[in-house]
């Protein structure tokens, strides 16, 4: 009797268990709403399903949160109708988090006629992430939508207790290293194989300034950080949280090394006097034979500061203690917006800051509100009164350059640009030339229309002109990876394309692809790469910055190098790297999936390199790192074969 007691108790366990681990929801919402809520839009219960209705963007939308099991694959659909226009595309999107860290995923798509209901559809799997919520989008912005027969079935989540008895598996075996690999899911990227724009993807940096050190070009960028209403939707960029500034290098401009995220203003920044860390500016001068550095940035739009460095990635410091240009500064109070900084070091070693914009009422034509002022010989002072450059339709970003021994102021346009005799246009990149650095200044032309015109997504038009290598580029920033999120709210993205210079002095123009720079040479293999060091990523997280960054990985996580020199093989592979639980690494050449140059295993606590052999390769080829279980990298290099 006992022995059978115990055998139905396990039965009924069994039967719980299965119930539990499966997860079978629908609704096609004829009584209430069923969880469901409006991401910036009204949802309520109609006769024809779920309407979504008062919307002002496309991402605006109905949406459920559902507990869900990472790796586990999910088969879902949703049928949808619109009847206001001849078609419309909308999309079955998720939103995840892990930690602190938000990012989407477009799942599905459909193309929508009017007065039809289509189905869309898929059978998903479910990244590694804390909280999973479902979206139905897309439209334009104003288009209300139905949605009805919304189904999900899939895996449940596990308990605690089932989630605890499942630690990382440390495998034993060649064979089970293979095998876990093979079976991993991995993370999507937001970038396309092929495209070389953006130039990253780990974060979101706009409003590109840039230094050109030894045989490097390193990026600053403003770090926009996606901003949440209360009821968790996305809301537009008001740059109010932005704090930090991104710092990346290139020696190919394909491959790029993340530098990690400067902590620049805020409590537990550099300058914690500092609020803000906008539209970042970068120089290098040699002052009594030291290479120093310089970084200015904007405090909001109140003001210019400055940081200084022996390195140009960092650690930076506070000089000043307070503001380099503030309202006290002389000719500055009266500008609408005083930010967006501009650093010049011309052939002689003397500085010029530039800065200012905005548009004072009645003044679209000629505003007025641009300074420039030279700066002193330790960079962090200035010289005498900032004086005005007179910018036809200023709006914001300043820029100087020196070409063929001709001064480059450079801007961006305003948006009430209608009717000029210019032929400059609105949120365009224009510039004007003059024989000294600040001015007088003759307009010149229009480099660089707004990027709306090439990518489909408006917003301001921010830049920086540099010459690398011989050549000049157009750094400036686009919305791509904000695109592939699946969401809108102005948040940016640094891109690179060739600047024409003409025979006759004249720029551009500029044409923005997102293919963007040919690579200037191959990758060198043979050296200490940092981690950090990559063309396209899925799922990574940098922590840290100059020589503290790291690359954070969870299981899925990659990055990928392009165009990799093995013209001398390959015998070892070494990585500096750490996990607290353990885990795996994965190196292929050719495809993420192509053939496999090594394959480890980092055991829980351990910390330090870790050196494997390797199958030789030869040639010029793609590399992939792939991670399994949580793994902090630091670097890695490659032993040649001979």
């Amino acid at each position: 009797m006992k022995r059978i007691v115990i055998v139905l108790l396990s039965l009924l366990m069994l039967c719980s268990i299965a119930h539990a681990a499966e997860l079978d929801y629908q609704s096609d919402f004829s009584v209430s709403t069923d969880g469901w809520y409006g991401r910036g839009c009204s949802v309520r219960v109609t006769a024809d399903g779920l309407l979504a209705d008062f919307r002002k963007s496309a991402w605006n939308s109905p949406g459920r949160a559902f507990e869900l099991v990472p790796g586990e694959k999910y088969t879902i659909s949703v049928e949808v109708m619109q009847k206001k226009l001849d078609t419309g595309r909308f999309i079955l999107s998720c939103e995840h988090k892990r930690g602190e860290e938000t990012t989407y995923e477009n799942i599905a798509s459909a193309d929508v006629p009017m007065n039809e209901w289509v189905t869309i559809s898929a059978v998903w799997t479910a990244g590694d992430y804390d909280t999973y919520v479902l979206y139905i989008e897309g439209g334009e912005p104003t288009t209300p939508f139905y949605i009805r027969n919304f189904r999900i079935n899939g895996a449940a989540p596990k308990t605690e207790e089932e989630l605890a008895a499942e630690p990382f598996i440390m495998p034993e075996t060649k064979e089970e290293l293979t095998a876990m690999f093979t079976d991993l899911k991995l993370n999507q990227s937001y970038k396309k194989d092929g495209e070389n724009n953006p130039l990253f993807t780990q974060r979101f940096g706009a409003d590109p300034g840039y230094l050109v050190f030894g045989d490097r070009l390193y990026i600053y960028t403003t770090n926009d950080i996606i901003e949440y209403n209360a009821d968790g939707t996305v809301k537009e960029n008001t740059y109010g949280q932005i704090n930090k500034v991104n710092c990346i290098s290139s020696s190919d401009l394909v491959n790029w090394t993340d530098h990690g995220a400067i902590p620049v203003a805020g409590r537990k920044g550099i300058a914690k006097w500092a609020n803000y860390s906008w539209a970042p500016a970068a120089a290098h001068k040699v002052i009594d034979g030291q290479d120093k550095f310089f970084l200015y940035f904007c405090n909001g739009g109140n003001g210019v500061s400055v940081l200084t460095a022996d390195d140009p990635a960092g650690p930076w410091t506070d000089p000043l203690g307070e503001g380099l240009i503030t309202r006290k500064t002389p000719n500055c109070a009266n500008v609408t917006w005083l930010f967006d900084p501009a650093v010049f070091v011309d052939d002689d070693g003397t500085g010029y800051l530039y800065f200012g914009g905005g548009v004072p009422e009645g003044k679209t034509a000629n505003p007025g509100t641009i300074r420039c002022v030279r700066l002193g010989e330790d960079m962090i002072s200035i010289v005498g009164e900032p004086q005005v450059i007179d910018a036809p339709y200023v709006f914001e970003d300043s820029g100087m350059n020196k070409i063929n021994g001709k001064y480059y102021y450079n801007y961006c346009s305003n948006w009430q640009t209608d009717g000029n005799t210019l032929g400059l246009t609105s949120g365009a990149i224009n510039y004007m030339v003059s024989d000294s650095p600040m001015g007088p200044f003759v307009y010149g032309g229009e480099l660089f229309v707004n990027q709306g015109r090439f990518f489909g997504l408006y917003g301001n038009n921010h830049h920086s002109i540099v010459e690398f290598k011989g050549v000049h580029y157009l750094v400036y920033h686009n919305r791509p990876v904000e695109k592939a999120m699946g969401i809108t709210g102005n948040y940016r993205s640094p891109q690179l394309n060739v600047l024409p210079v003409n025979e006759d002095g004249t720029l551009g123009p500029v044409k923005g692809t997102m293919k963007g720079v040919a690579q200037l040479e191959n990758f060198d293999p043979y050296q200490q790469v940092s981690a950090q060091t990559m063309y396209r990523q899925a799922g990574l997280v940098i922590e840290g910055y100059a020589q503290d960054a790291r690359t954070v990985a969870t299981s899925g996580d990659w990055l990928q190098l392009k165009n990799v020199d093995f013209s001398r093989g390959a015998k070892t592979f070494t990585m500096s790297a750490s996990s607290r639980e353990g885990g795996a690494v994965r190196v292929t050449t050719g495809r993420i999936d192509g053939d496999v140059l090594c394959e480890f295993t980092i055991p829980a606590g351990h910390e330090g390199e870790i050196t494997v052999d390797t199958a030789n390769v030869e040639g010029v080829t793609d590399l992939y790192i792939i991670f399994a279980g949580n793994v902090t990298a630091a670097w890695w290099s490659i032993t040649p074969a001979n």
